[in-house]
């Protein structure tokens, strides 16, 4: 699958019924009051003729479940050192891959068979785009969502592989909804910090960065925990690479979380705007009042050597 190029390999969309009502409305001429008038025209014969773009396309023929029942039998019998039976294409080749995954119940495959599923690149290639991350979405993540304990190794091995392999869609499928939720816990930021650590280049880490304040920001608890500071300075530790627009929103999202008492006396909280002062002097420079404002209203003692950073660019 191609990780350049988002549009490319995404599903197929059906024009809703609501674009087909509207267009045979307006493009055949009947009449409740005339039923008899001689340009009455049949519908059906009508749609035969239209272009294949606005035909109302055959739905998906109804799952079969006793079919489900044995591929779910295979994928949970399937040994990692064997092939991947052929099967498994029927998840990609559907498009009801969220019907697919709840009726499977793909999150409560063991570890080791989701290191396979991982390491298993034609499988994974099979899917377009976006079809690769609501797989992701409705399988894996509701596993990662429910750890009560720190992740297996095999399942941090799994999540690695992903994350080399389909880089983007994990960072969508994955990352980021694990990274918003309201219930986040210790166990789900170790897998978000690791794979930020060890599995993304600059470049991806980044896109993450800014799909992570843009979600949050947009979600229904945008308030910050110690768990997202925790994951916004793992970011910041690595080497992204922020433009001048990047550092803006997240300069304008640290003086809103500012507002926050406790964040405010926060050494952890504080410290992110220290790391962005220090790493990223150029790109902070436009921000630098904007970050001055924010940094006063906090409490600790990294304020002072921030203030002073920022007061050298004035």
């Amino acid at each position: 699958m191609d990780q350049g190029d988002d549009e490319q390999g995404s599903q197929s969309q059906n024009p809703s019924s609501q674009l087909n009502v509207s267009f045979l409305s307006q493009s055949v001429n009947m009449s409740m009051d005339e039923p008899n008038s001689p340009d009455l025209i049949e519908i059906d014969d009508f749609i035969e003729e239209l272009p294949p773009i606005i035909q109302m396309q055959e739905a998906e023929p109804e799952i079969n479940t006793k079919e489900l029942d044995a591929l779910l039998h295979q994928f949970t019998n399937w040994k990692p050192s064997d092939p991947l039976p052929s099967s498994f294409s029927i998840l990609s080749q559907s498009n009801q891959i969220e019907v697919l995954c709840a009726y499977l119940k793909l999150w409560q495959l063991s570890d080791e068979i989701w290191l396979g599923i991982a390491n298993a690149s034609a499988f994974l290639n099979q899917f377009s785009y976006h079809g690769c991350i609501e797989f992701l979405s409705h399988s894996l993540l509701q596993k990662i969502n429910e750890l009560q304990f720190p992740a297996s190794r095999v399942l941090f091995n799994a999540v690695m592989a992903l994350a080399k392999e389909i880089s983007k869609p994990v960072i969508y499928g994955l990352l980021v909804p694990i990274s918003v939720n309201p219930n986040m816990g210790s166990s789900q930021c170790e897998v978000v910090t690791r794979v930020v650590k060890e599995a993304l280049n600059p470049e991806l880490l980044t896109l993450f960065f800014r799909e992570l304040l843009q979600a949050k920001a947009a979600s229904s608890d945008p308030q910050w925990t110690d768990l997202i500071i925790n994951i916004l300075q793992t970011i910041l530790n690595a080497k992204i690479q922020p433009d001048d627009e990047l550092v803006g929103i997240f300069a304008n999202e640290l003086d809103r979380q500012s507002d926050v008492p406790h964040l405010a006396t926060s050494l952890k909280f504080t410290n992110l705007a220290f790391t962005l002062v220090k790493k990223h002097e150029t790109e902070v420079r436009p921000h630098a009042e904007l970050l001055k404002k924010m940094i006063s209203k906090c409490k600790s003692f990294i304020v002072k050597p921030t203030l002073e950073a920022l007061n050298k660019m004035s």
